[in-house]
């Protein structure tokens, strides 16, 4: 089961391939404001400066995904 890390204080997230602690980081994102949850999946959404808003990066299903948060 992978592992997806959310630090809401350095809006960053880090998808793991199994335990973030022994196991390899698949993705990392930066300038991330919200994890949503939608129809079975986690989606990653990043901050577009440009055009004012936030767009998906990254969707994992929820079913196959331990999400971690941490400040």
């Amino acid at each position: 089961m992978q592992t997806l890390l959310f630090n809401t204080t350095k809006k960053e997230v880090k998808l793991f391939s199994d335990n973030p602690h022994t196991s390899t980081m698949v993705f990392m994102f930066t300038d991330i404001p919200t994890v949503r949850m939608c129809d079975g999946y986690y989606e990653v959404m990043k901050r577009d400066e440009l055009n004012d808003r936030n767009i998906p990066v990254l969707r994992v299903p929820i079913h196959a995904t331990n999400m971690l948060i941490e400040k």
